[in-house]
């Protein structure tokens, strides 16, 4: 009966544990829509609440962050390849 017991709990604390953490994660991120203009907010474009737009839109700006970015620093490898080829010729 006790090996069951723990059995049971090594297999429901880390889920309870993931679900709590994702929960708390989605939450905060909901949270950075709060630093969208009041008109702008997808509560008041769409009329309801949508959880975990939030991370959609966190993810987007990090993605899109990177982009720009890695388009940013690969051209200037690429600039200094071409200089370091002509260099070497």
């Amino acid at each position: 009966m006790k090996r069951y017991f723990i059995a049971g709990l090594l297999i429901w604390i880390p889920i309870v544990i993931t679900v709590w953490v994702l929960a708390w994660i989605v939450g905060t991120l909901d949270q950075t829509l709060l630093l969208l203009p009041s008109s702008m907010r997808p509560a008041n474009l769409l009329g309801f609440n949508l959880p975990g737009l939030g991370v959609i839109l966190s993810v987007a700006v990090v993605l899109l962050t990177g982009m720009v970015a890695a388009n940013i620093f690969s051209g200037r490898r690429f600039a200094t390849g071409q200089r370091f080829r002509a260099y070497r010729s």
